[in-house]
């Protein structure tokens, strides 16, 4: 669980003193608590096995409250350490540029060129292909992707095998092995 300023926008996890479950509630207005589900679970193999197989589940509106209901051990483990909601484009890129110490961030097996510019916590996939001239500010670049020379890109997300041509202009894009799509940042 992780504490936040305003849990309004997120589900909350309110806990008695020794962080055990009560129950999970969805967003509300006036939230009980500013503990909200970070999303990452331990379950021991009783719990996963009497999730039913090849139906979609949700945990936190099945399988918690279920365990609650049946007066099962269901604690939370408060976590102070860096989180951020990736949520809405925004908020990716930045959780990308917090993670990067530095410009930017490449896999050992990507090829950069020596007159690419790249910064803004820019973040290169294996092996993606930055050609010369290029100018990439706060992008991701997945995967195979490769960005042509003399293009220029911010705030850009480059999906897996995507392609930007010579000397394009892009910014807040997303970019697919098959079209390009403004990113609407909020």
């Amino acid at each position: 669980m992780i504490q936040v300023e305003d849990a309004r926008a997120f589900g909350c996890v309110p806990t008695d003193e020794n962080d055990r479950v009560i129950e999970f509630l969805e967003k509300m207005e006036h939230p009980v608590t500013n503990w909200i589900n970070a999303g990452c679970y331990v379950f021991n193999r009783g719990v996963i096995d009497a999730i039913p197989l090849g139906i979609v589940t949700s945990v936190e509106r099945e399988t918690f409250p279920g365990l609650i209901q049946a007066e099962r051990r269901v604690f939370g483990y408060k976590e102070n350490a860096y989180w951020l909601d990736i949520g809405t484009p925004s908020a990716l890129f930045k959780a990308s540029r917090d993670r990067i110490k530095g410009d930017f961030v490449a896999s050992p097996t990507a090829r950069i060129d020596a007159t690419a510019t790249l910064t803004g916590g820019t973040s290169i996939g294996e092996k993606a292909t930055i050609q010369a001239g290029a100018i990439l500010d706060n992008c991701i670049v997945s995967e195979g992707a490769v960005v042509a020379e003399g293009a220029q890109l911010s705030r850009c997300f480059l999906a897996p095998g995507a392609i930007v041509d010579s000397d394009l202009t892009l910014r807040d894009h997303y970019v697919s092995g098959d079209k390009s799509a403004s990113i609407t940042f909020l």
